[in-house]
């Protein structure tokens, strides 16, 4: 490669007031590939320096720029640094299954100096006269061909007369290995509780107690030293195990020597890989607790002469079968061999242990909130993706607490108009006891004769209102094949019926039909996606697709920063809530017979997603088919709502899982209409209440 090169020299022109004005080039330069900052240099300078800068023109020429003319100069000498080749890219040219591509990251420093050959009877060019390998790349094969970027070429020739290219001759390999020892997590900081002077304390994990526990009936388990499960660091420094501190499983750790409140310590402990080397277990059911009074009682039965202690306060939970208490020195009713019973009573008011205080709450007695969902699409007994009309139910423990949603279960109601063993819906009849004047009741009167009973329904007659009477029975009843009453006759024999008050006759009782579920119900949370959105804008579909008279666009915002836009495809179902446009509509799936949806006012309903359109950021269109007429109704600005939950991979009891239907898709505010996803496992005692949060 034949290129121009040389430093370029400068002398200077100044004004009055000694500021830089004019640079008069002696030589222009030339390989210039960047700019550079000129020097200006000159003994005894007084007044503000000047800033020139030279950018490279063609032939890598010097342009000299003047930013700050400076001020106080005399004679000062002006200068530009030589060219610079360090650390140029290469480009790829060929590889010998015909492509260009070659390895990356390869940086070549180049020495550029006088030409030593004359191909065109000319020595004022410049050519690489050496090179060197600063950075050696990755991915490169033997044969590539490369040249390096950044060399330039001489204002009179249009290319290079010979291209500096470099050919890869041999490449090696690193061969290396690694261990890795798993994974760590931390626990709570101690900063609040670091005075000075105490060396003990407690280990608690995302503001909840923790304990570390060997497993007795596993040998690998039981082999473990606790001691070095925890790492603790103070001011960066990593703690001995067994000398700056002691471990040996449970709830609390304690230094050697008391930290200071200024100290800087973290916590971690070793989890290795998650469920396999160790398992964290929250389905706790907490009992005793620190606050808590505890007292040994006697126990005649093993030892005549044994005592009952005296009562002790609980101040520490050791591990799951060991507590810490008030010191005692006994008062020789000292025994830890002979079993004896112990008297627990719960902690009835705040106190502190310690110096730190210690509440009376407690889970126990924590109320059991089981949030649930309606769900939105028919089911049959083999689905495993059901669409609810919101996630949250089924992950707010991981969004706001962080624990572990893959174990939740559940139980499908259906809506509350549909009972076992009918395919009607259920409608209560209304039945009056008619009652003569001797106090006996003569017949059942059939007010409204109901629907969906099946035809083993008891009815019962009302208790009579003279002591010495008798309750009347019902002894014939039947049903139509719709389950509505169409008789119901009493026994009218002689003493078997008597007692009762004609102007207050008894009432009659008719057995309601158990609600139809399904329990057993496996979710796994972490495979649920859904989130909520606002609605910021509506307007008919100029297109609907065959079969569908009509359609809406809905915009959508959403509101949820946790979940992805794109959470939203189509052929979900959504549920439309709060709007404040439109009359009513039917929402239909692809054709006008599959009715998903009845709103009576507004927009309300449920929907079925057709098309989806993710415009920008948290924005996103999705047309659903309706065959009300739409046409006209567009409007913008706060509409209302969408929400959507989908669950997938839901499993299923096979010998009881069966259809759930929605005949009567009205929506109204509660989803009465729809059956009911309840949550029956996870959470709170694992109850499927909602966890706290703390």
């Amino acid at each position: 490669m034949r290129i121009q090169v040389g430093i370029s020299t400068l002398v200077h022109n100044y004004v009055g007031g000694g500021t830089i004005g004019q640079i008069t080039k002696n030589s222009v330069g030339s390989g210039y590939n960047s700019i550079v900052s000129i020097g200006i240099t000159e003994v005894g300078h007084t007044g503000a320096g000047a800033s020139i800068r030279g950018i490279p023109g063609p032939g890598g020429e010097l342009q000299i720029v003047i930013d700050d003319p400076g001020s106080g100069y005399v004679d000062p000498y002006i200068w530009a640094p030589a060219p610079n080749y360090f650390n140029l890219p290469i480009r790829g040219i060929s590889r010998r299954d015909g492509s260009t591509d070659t390895g990356d990251n390869l940086f070549v420093t180049c020495e550029v100096g006088g030409s030593k050959t004359t191909a065109i009877g000319r020595s004022e060019y410049f050519e690489v006269t050496g090179f060197e390998i600063s950075n050696q790349g990755y991915g490169f094969l033997e044969g590539d061909v490369v040249t390096v970027v950044g060399l330039v070429t001489d204002k009179s020739l249009s290319s290079p007369i010979e291209d500096f290219e470099l050919t890869v001759l041999d490449t090696f390999t690193d061969n290396f290995s690694y261990w890795n020892y798993g994974q760590q997590d931390y626990i709570d900081s101690i900063a609040s509780l670091q005075d000075g002077v105490r060396t003990r304390f407690p280990l608690i994990y995302n503001g909840e107690e923790f304990s570390f526990e060997k497993n007795p009936t596993d040998e690998d388990s039981d082999s473990i030293d606790l001691n070095s499960i925890l790492l603790i660091y103070v001011n960066t420094v990593l703690q001995v195990p067994g000398v700056s501190y002691n471990f040996n499983g449970g709830t609390s750790f304690e230094f050697t020597q008391p930290p200071l409140p200024k100290d800087d310590i973290d916590i971690y402990f070793y989890r290795g890989d998650r469920d396999n080397d160790s398992t964290l277990i929250t389905s706790v059911n907490q009992t005793i607790k620190p606050g808590d009074d505890l007292q040994i009682t006697k126990n005649n039965a093993y030892n005549p002469d044994s005592r009952t202690q005296n009562i002790r306060l609980v101040t520490e939970i050791a591990s799951s079968d060991t507590v810490r208490t008030t010191t005692y020195s006994g008062a020789g009713d000292l025994d830890s061999v002979t079993p004896r019973p112990v008297a627990w009573d719960k902690q009835k008011r705040d106190i502190f242990i310690y110096g730190q205080p210690t509440y009376k709450t407690r889970d126990s007695l924590e109320s059991i909130i089981k949030p649930d969902a309606a769900i939105i699409a028919p089911i049959n007994s083999s689905s495993t993706v059901f669409y609810v009309d919101s996630p949250q139910p089924f992950r707010y423990e991981s969004v706001e607490g962080g624990e572990d949603i893959s174990q939740l279960a559940g139980r499908i109601y259906s809506q509350d108009d549909v009972f076992i063993n009918s395919n009607e819906k259920f409608e209560e009849a209304i039945v009056e006891a008619v009652v003569d004047p001797s106090g006996q009741v003569t017949s059942l009167d059939i007010i409204n004769p109901g629907l969906g009973y099946p035809s083993n329904t008891s009815i019962t007659i009302g208790i009579p209102t003279t002591s010495t009477g008798s309750r009347a029975i019902v002894t014939t009843k039947f049903f139509g094949f719709d389950g509505s009453l169409i008789l119901a006759l009493v026994n009218n024999a002689p003493g078997q019926n008597s007692g009762y008050n004609p102007a207050n006759p008894p009432t009659v009782l008719i057995e309601q039909p158990s609600i139809d579920y399904e329990s057993t119900v496996g979710i796994n949370g972490n495979t649920v996606r859904g989130y909520s959105s606002q609605i910021t804008s509506i307007s008919p579909l100029s297109n609907p697709i065959p079969g569908v008279p009509f359609g809406l666009r809905f915009t959508l915002n959403k509101l949820n920063d946790d979940q992805l836009i794109t959470d939203l495809k189509a052929g979900d179902y959504v549920v439309a809530n709060q709007t404040n446009i439109g009359s009513g509509v039917v929402a239909v799936g692809v054709n006008q017979l599959d009715i998903v949806g009845i709103s009576t006012q507004f927009l309300d309903s449920i929907y079925k997603v057709q098309a989806v359109n993710y415009t920008s950021g948290n924005t996103v269109e999705i047309d659903v088919n309706v065959t009300t007429n739409v046409s006209g109704l567009s409007s913008t600005g706060q509409l209302g709502y969408v929400n959507f939950g989908v669950i997938n991979s839901v499993t299923r009891d096979p010998l009881i899982a069966r259809g759930f239907d929605i005949p009567d898709p009205i929506y109204t505010p509660d989803m009465s209409n729809f059956p009911t996803l309840v949550r029956t496992k996870g959470g709170l005692r694992d109850q499927g209440g909602i966890a706290k949060v703390v």
